[in-house]
């Protein structure tokens, strides 16, 4: 707790990493449905505060998304999980803790929201199989 978690990576993986410090100051703090660019997986850290509840939807899932939100809206829209239900779209529902790792795979659309002033700190990263599929 209170340290980076690139402390743990060598010094030359280090340098492609750019980690990013996600902080809440209250109860109710909303993160919209989104995607990392390009596709890449995520690495979520959550240092210290209230839970944080996830909605993450599959990648296989983002056709269906598409069809029941307009991708230019994206940014500011927190979805239902009951709507999700109705058009079948299926989904994870993750209660992250403090010094819990959520680890996203690419793709994926995430939506949150926290219960409590928390901060978390993220990375994004590429398997091999984002290399062959991009």
């Amino acid at each position: 707790p209170g340290q980076s978690l690139l402390q743990f990576l060598s010094p030359s993986t280090r340098k492609f990493l750019f980690p990013r410090g996600t902080l809440a100051h209250g109860p109710g703090a909303i993160f919209p449905l989104a995607t990392t660019e390009l596709g890449l997986s995520s690495l979520v850290y959550h240092h210290d505060g209230g839970a944080r509840q996830w909605y993450v939807i599959p990648a296989s899932e983002q056709q269906a998304l598409r069809k029941l939100v307009d991708p230019s809206n994206q940014d500011a829209l927190l979805i239902d999980p009951s709507v999700l239900d109705k058009h079948q779209i299926r989904y994870h529902r993750i209660l992250q803790q403090p010094n819990e790792i959520v680890v996203l795979a690419g793709g994926a659309a995430t939506q949150s929201f926290v219960t409590d002033a928390s901060w978390s700190e993220s990375c994004w990263f590429a398997l091999p199989s984002w290399i062959r599929d991009g």
